[in-house]
């Protein structure tokens, strides 16, 4: 009987210890990431003994953030993930990505921001640039904090609640010019600072509006040809 009992434990065990990740919104991982940018897959499950964590090839498409001389446009990059549970799992085609550079690649997890980049309608791929390129991610993360939605505690000037008022792709948690933080979206305004009255509250007893981050089945978005 303890024998059977062993045998379940431990073969319930990697089920228990699978990789599971906790929602963060883009900016929380998008500031701390050494490089963001589109990419396309061009080789997958290339792991070799020689380059030990290599997982796919791909093309540089674009780069939103990361050092010119270490990333450029059409350039090739390996991506490289640590083997566990939380291994990457290589999608094919083009995507927006963020992670930590790491031998002149990008190396990545389960948990890294990632989306196919025809999820994406063009006003989302300017916001997340613009964000990038004015430091309003950076300046979000300095000066505010994202909590939980259910972290019950007593807000706090400096701090946004992880409900959205806009998209979750083009949100961002920066500072007013009061130091008062607030959710904006640049897609609809370029990259002008908010000031105090530009922040919508909005209910917290509320869902997202949209939701598409490590969403398995997200809607493609369809581009008219111009």
């Amino acid at each position: 009987m303890m024998k059977l009992v062993l045998v379940i434990i431990f073969a319930v065990l990697p089920v228990v210890f699978a990789c599971t990740c906790e929602f963060m919104q883009p900016q929380e991982k998008i500031c701390h990431d050494d490089f963001v940018g589109i990419i396309e897959i061009l080789a997958e499950d290339i792991r070799s003994n020689i380059f030990p964590g290599v997982m796919a090839r791909a093309k540089i498409v674009k780069v939103f953030k990361g050092k010119y001389q270490d990333f450029r446009p059409n350039d090739m990059i390996y991506i490289y993930s640590d083997p566990g549970s939380c291994l990457l799992d290589v999608w094919s085609g083009k995507q927006i990505i963020s992670g930590k550079t790491y031998n002149g690649g990008v190396k990545m997890d389960r948990c890294s921001f990632r989306e196919l980049f025809d999820y994406f309608t063009p006003q989302q791929i300017e916001a997340i640039d613009s964000h990038i390129r004015s430091n309003a991610y950076d300046r979000g993360c300095s000066a505010c904090k994202i909590k939980k939605q259910y972290d019950f505690s007593m807000s706090k000037d400096n701090e946004c609640r992880d409900v959205y008022e806009f998209p979750v792709q083009t949100s961002a948690c920066v500072a007013g010019n009061d130091g008062t933080c607030g959710w904006v979206d640049v897609s609809q305004r370029r990259v002008q600072l908010p000031g105090p009255h530009d922040f919508t509250t909005r209910n917290p007893g509320t869902a997202p509006t949209e939701f598409a981050i490590h969403d398995p089945t997200p809607t493609p978005v369809t581009r008219q040809n111009t």
